[in-house]
């Protein structure tokens, strides 16, 4: 750790975020009483940033063993190890991690237009009243016999309408990235003509997406975080209050994308669960 001091004064940008990984390990494994959570985070963020790919996929990996006291977490940090390793092209270590955390292979998705390639079949924490939530399963059956397109902008509406949001999206997930399909700023719902990779959005929560893509957990978040994996994501730093659901579509048990609600920051998400299937 003294010789990484050193050589970050020579060049922080190559040696920052090692130093931060080394002291993150050396808490956890000799001063048990402190946390070590923020220098994972603040490690992976500096090597991202930079494009550091090898010290970021390490970042990573450490941090989804630091965080083997909750799977969910522990799994996300994972996944996101595999990505940043297979990406930088090492892809046995890659599949070493993947067997280690239990990762399946994907499945192949089916192409029928005419035939809706998913369903909710988690806890949806949106803002539905009662008599909204009488009528959903025969809104669904409607969408249900639509054609893709529509049945997804119908299904876009008909949320983003009973839950009164400013905001409304639906990303699909393709080769471990997130592109934004269909989406609603006040007016009607729209289709991207083209997905657009959320990489290259600045007006979404990319770090939430990606945790609910990699836990497959829904994510109702209230109030700005001030730490944990979501304090530096980018569009939220910049935020005073923040509102946001997200919500994971899964067919045949496997991910396939996310609905993503916002609200104005004066407003908030209430804690109803509604169940919503196809």
């Amino acid at each position: 750790m003294k010789e990484l001091k050193y050589w970050i004064n020579i060049c922080k940008e190559n040696h920052y975020a090692r130093y931060l990984l080394a002291k993150a390990e050396y808490i956890a494994l000799f001063q048990k009483g402190k946390t070590a959570e923020k220098l994972y985070q603040g490690a992976i963020n500096f090597a991202e940033k930079r494009g550091h790919l090898q010290v970021e996929a390490i970042g990573n990996f450490l941090a989804a063993k630091h965080y083997s006291y909750d799977k969910k977490l522990s799994k996300f940090y994972a996944k996101e190890a595999i990505i940043a390793f297979e990406k930088w092209g090492a892809m046995y270590i890659a599949s070493l991690i993947a067997n280690e955390f239990g990762f399946k292979k994907s499945i192949k998705l089916p192409t029928d237009e005419k035939q809706l390639p998913f369903k909710i079949n988690k806890t949806a924490q949106i803002a539905i009243d009662e008599e909204i939530s009488k009528n959903i399963l025969h809104k669904l059956n409607q969408i249900e016999s639509m054609e893709e397109n529509q049945s997804f902008i119908s299904l876009l509406d008909f949320i983003s309408e009973n839950s009164h949001t400013d905001y409304a999206a639906i990303l699909f997930e393709k080769s471990d990235e997130m592109y934004l399909q269909y989406e609603k700023k006040h007016q009607e719902p729209t289709m991207q003509r083209e997905p657009v990779n959320i990489k290259h959005i600045n007006y979404l929560s990319r770090k939430l997406i990606r945790y609910v893509e990699r836990t497959g957990e829904e994510v109702i978040l209230n109030k700005k975080p001030r730490d944990g994996i979501f304090a530096n994501d980018a569009y939220l730093v910049d935020k005073d209050e923040v509102s946001i659901v997200c919500i994971p579509m899964m067919y045949l048990g496997i991910f396939v994308g996310t609905i993503y609600l916002g609200l104005g920051e004066k407003c908030q998400f209430k804690q109803q669960p509604v169940q919503l299937s196809i």
